[in-house]
């Protein structure tokens, strides 16, 4: 992951997207074995470096986790259960003018 990373950055200063917002998108699922928030490992340089550079060059950076502990969780509520196919059809039913 860092020989990708750093090779990515090189690219993406060579290539930078002066013509559109975003030239490339990195996805990184699962990270904290990349980057960990407590240890540093081989990753978490050139993470580092990607992440406070990425929007300069046009690079978009997506940290997807199932479980977050280096951030507050979203911003979204989340219930606890999946909706009930009643609750999805109540939902999706247009409201009306009362």
């Amino acid at each position: 992951m860092n020989q990708l990373q750093m090779a990515l950055f090189a690219w993406i200063k060579k290539h930078p997207a002066t013509d559109r917002p975003l030239g490339g998108l990195l996805v990184m699922d699962e990270p904290q074995t990349f980057a960990p928030s407590g240890a540093m490992t081989a990753c978490t340089q050139s993470t580092l470096a990607l992440a406070s550079q990425e929007r300069k060059y046009g690079l978009g950076l997506v940290f997807a986790t199932q479980a977050p502990t280096r951030t507050p969780l979203c911003l979204s509520h989340h219930p606890r259960a999946p909706l009930t196919a009643e609750e999805v059809i109540c939902r999706a039913r247009p409201a009306t003018d009362g």
